[in-house]
């Protein structure tokens, strides 16, 4: 049910010729509605409007209040009697010295470039994520690939197996070594197909359908060092444009602006007010009027219980936490870079070094097979020949994978993965 399913959503158009889908293109597939993207969005636009609200605390404010009533009255000396009450009133408040509410502005700045730079780096997890479920994908078709050949090959060497067993050239123990191997490689097989269903249900997760079969590295790939060649250069970069750490600096300076909004709660607040009024009065002691007032409010506050020395420590703490995390993060950040370029660096030695184990492998796997044919090799011999090559070129396969991760997690390491960096490993994928 579960491979019907994936089949259904990721090749819904199979009446229309496929055409092959590129690592690009899924990347800006997936921007249109990855969760958690969308919620880095979301986050930056709660802040872009955190910032309007701190914004508007340092305006002018101006308020409207209205009042009817229906009153009874009943004195002494004076007839019973109901009449109406109305009132309305227009207040006008312009703060003129609030401190913490200037710092508030600040610190809703910096949150709005936090969230800028927590954007950026959703995009940039999103790119590697993307990138390794899509070569999951293809190193899942090349699992199976691999398998059904190898399956074939050892059906062809069982089947021999038996002819020559039946005009008593081998034992039968060969023969029941093949099926063995045969019986193997058929569980193999399914074990593949599931692998791939599941790879491509876990793509399919992250960019949503998609139509056609995956592009492939081209045989020609060049395999380049890192540049510059120096794991300390990427370091620095990384210390200076990784987009977590940008973040978390932003975080550091909100968390100071806390402190220093805390320490303003002391200070006096001072306001502009205005106010206009009119009161309609009916009954014996009627009354008509207007009032206005216009005067400069100041407030400040003497005794809090205890509050506003706490809340300055309680900012204090929290601003020492966020700087110990900025420094955990600097040190790990410097380390996956390193990490990072290393990874590069091996994973180009190991394709070569692959390579030339592919074309040993071949080789081997003819003489052994040239060795079974007058007698001086087994079927044992063969087989396991045959399975040395088809792990060969697996392996091979997955190095080449390995290899353009490995550039992109460095990018994303040292901060300057974007889509133009994405688009140049979308390039070296052929049609």
């Amino acid at each position: 049910m579960r491979r019907l399913m994936l089949a259904a959503m990721t090749w819904a158009f199979l009446a229309v010729p496929a055409r092959a889908e590129d690592l690009l293109a899924l990347y800006r597939q997936a921007l249109a509605g990855e969760p958690s993207l969308k919620q880095a969005e979301a986050g930056l636009g709660a802040s872009r409007a955190a910032a309007r609200r701190a914004r508007g605390a340092l305006l002018p404010g101006v308020g409207l209040a209205a009042e009817y009533a229906r009153q009874r009255q009943d004195f002494d000396g004076t007839p019973e009697e109901e009449f109406d009450e109305s009132s309305i009133a227009l207040s006008f408040t312009q703060p003129l010295f609030r401190r913490d509410r200037r710092i508030g502005l600040e610190q809703a700045g910096t949150e709005v470039a936090r969230a800028e730079a927590e954007l950026a780096r959703a995009r940039q997890e999103l790119m590697v994520r993307v990138a390794e479920r899509y070569f999951g994908v293809l190193a899942a078709e090349d699992d199976l690939e691999l398998a059904v050949a190898e399956k074939k090959a050892i059906a062809r060497q069982l089947e021999q197996a038996r002819q020559r067993f039946e005009v008593g050239l081998i034992a039968i123990t060969d023969v029941h070594e093949a099926q063995a191997r045969f019986d193997q490689a058929v569980a193999g097989e399914i074990v593949a197909r599931n692998r791939l269903d599941a790879a491509r249900e876990a793509l399919v997760e992250v960019t949503g359908p998609y139509r056609g079969p995956l592009r492939r590295p081209a045989e020609t790939m060049p395999l380049l060092p890192p540049d510059p060649d120096d794991p300390e250069r990427w370091a620095e970069t990384a210390l200076a444009r990784n987009r977590g750490l940008e973040a978390l600096r932003h975080a550091v300076a909100v968390a100071e602006a806390e402190v220093r909004k805390a320490r303003a709660a002391r200070l006096p607040a001072v306001d502009l007010t205005a106010s206009v009024s009119r009161l309609d009065t009916g009954g014996f002691f009627g009354r008509t009027g207007e009032t206005g007032s216009i005067g400069i409010q100041l407030t400040m506050p003497i005794y809090q219980g205890g509050q506003i020395p706490a809340g300055i420590e309680e900012a204090a703490q929290r601003l020492a936490a966020v700087r110990q995390q900025l420094e955990a993060a600097r040190r790990q950040v410097a380390r996956a870079a390193r990490d990072a370029y290393r990874g590069v660096v091996a994973s180009v030695s190991q394709v070569k070094a692959l390579a030339q184990a592919v074309v040993s492998s071949e080789s081997a796997l003819e003489a052994t097979e040239a060795g079974f044919e007058v007698g001086t090799r087994t079927v044992v011999d063969v087989l396991n020949a045959q399975r040395e090559l088809f792990r060969a070129r697996r392996d091979y396969r997955r190095a080449r994978y390995d290899y353009l991760l490995n550039r992109l997690r460095l990018a994303l390491a040292a901060g300057t993965l974007d889509e133009e960096v994405l688009g140049g490993i979308s390039r070296l994928l052929q049609r």
